[in-house]
């Protein structure tokens, strides 16, 4: 297997996924780190056959509550079927024994990751208008979901949200 990313044991990972994730094999897994994020890591993970996405907490010490692996699966579990584009969750891992911490994996979807403004600056005036307006209709999208129904009715303490915050 190749020299894998900081934070991601690919010679735990690949059996794993083979026994957890439909259509992964033991095959030999590469990975780079999906830069640019904020709080939790991301990795793009390959065995030439399929490309995965894998999402962990970051390295040292983390808040539980902030960095919790098991909430961002249910919820984009939760809206697959949806008006809400989300990727395909495949499973969850919260037995950090296998890498080190929880993760769990989603495919991967094409597209543009945008990190900044300089990279946000290269779109051209008609990109950016719809970009923009393609985010607003998925939150318009996102806020029209009846959470109950997608499953998440024990999801949270949505009573007394505004005050608490």
């Amino acid at each position: 297997m190749g020299a894998a990313p900081e934070g991601l044991d690919l010679d735990a990972l690949a059996p794993w996924l083979a026994t957890h994730v439909d259509g992964a094999s033991d095959a030999p897994l590469t990975a780079s780190l999906i830069a640019g994020g904020r709080s939790n890591l991301t990795y793009h993970v390959s065995d030439d056959t399929h490309d995965w996405v894998v999402r962990r907490p970051p390295l040292g010490h983390v808040v539980a509550t902030a960095h919790d692996m098991a909430r961002e699966y249910r919820v984009m579990s939760a809206l697959q079927g949806t008006e809400v584009p989300v990727p395909v969750t495949r499973a969850i891992c919260e037995d950090p024994a296998v890498i080190g911490a929880p993760f769990y994996v989603m495919d991967r979807v094409d597209g543009r990751v945008v990190r900044s403004t300089t990279e946000l600056a290269t779109f051209d005036p008609a990109d950016a208008r719809a970009v923009s307006f393609g985010l607003v209709d998925v939150l318009a999208r996102l806020h029209a979901i009846d959470f109950a129904a997608v499953g998440l009715s024990e999801f949270g303490r949505p009573e007394g949200f505004l005050a608490r915050n």
